[in-house]
């Protein structure tokens, strides 16, 4: 099986946390599962911003059409966002995770509810929008922040400081979270819930922490699996119908898309 790991950030701007995600997802990943790692052009420049997702999706789903055509069995998003998410869902043939719906859905069973913890303030309305579009709302607690920007969380792996705020600032938001009556704690952001895993942070004071990144994995290769079996992935119905040939290929064209 083959999968391609889409990340929402530049891989050339954050170089450890490229590598540690790399030792991390083979660690994940079953026997015989290869794993590729795709970043974006700028990634990680104002992520809270609307403008900025809006441009890394491009991205994103451009890279979805490179995996299909190069033989990919699957492509998983781990943009915490979820960018470019119902977009590929719709134009590939390949299942398309992403590591926020995957996590919020085993969340819900594991627990009668869940919460979040997210790397800033700035991003919590951005989460209580994806929660409501996934339809969990009743199913969440509460969402807490942290204190941190995009620069600081890259560098979390190598500076002990900053490793001990980071322990500190989530297990405080955690917290409070379990004050409202949280039975799961969801890690908002590829890097702190790559680091939280790595730091074997597994639980708080008896709540489950998810490691939302092996949670796409294992997701991943379940829909592959499942694929195989029924022959389907997404419903082509309504929400996920794909658009005819020829206005995918008009549409690509007039937009300067790569389709391969």
């Amino acid at each position: 099986m083959k999968i391609w790991y889409q990340s929402g950030l530049s891989l050339e701007r954050f170089t450890a946390y490229a590598r540690y995600l790399r030792e991390h997802l083979d660690a994940a990943a079953d026997p015989g599962t290869q794993i590729e790692i795709r970043g974006t052009t700028r990634g990680g420049t104002g992520v809270e911003f609307r403008f900025a997702e809006m441009l890394f999706t491009r991205d994103i789903v451009e890279n979805g059409f490179k995996a299909e055509q190069q033989g990919f069995d699957a492509f998983t998003i781990g943009s915490t966002n979820d960018a470019g998410l119902f977009q590929a869902r719709e134009v590939l043939g390949i299942p398309v995770v992403g590591i926020t719906e995957a996590s919020l859905l085993v969340a819900c069973m594991m627990g009668r509810n869940f919460s979040l913890v997210t790397p800033s303030e700035r991003m919590i309305p951005r989460f209580h929008e994806l929660v409501r579009r996934y339809g969990l709302e009743d199913r969440l607690a509460g969402i807490e922040s942290m204190d941190f920007k995009i620069p600081e969380l890259g560098l979390v792996f190598e500076t002990p400081e900053l490793q001990q705020k980071q322990l500190r600032e989530f297990t405080e938001g955690a917290r409070k979270t379990i004050a409202a009556r949280s039975e799961v704690i969801v890690p908002m952001g590829g890097i702190a819930s790559l680091f939280l895993a790595r730091s074997g942070l597994r639980e708080i004071d008896g709540v489950p922490v998810l490691d939302t990144i092996s949670i796409a994995v294992k997701m991943t290769e379940m829909m592959v699996k499942l694929g195989k079996i029924t022959g389907t992935f997404a419903s082509r119905r309504l929400s996920f119908a794909s658009p005819p040939h020829a206005i995918l290929e008009e549409l690509c064209r007039s937009y300067g898309i790569a389709r391969s």
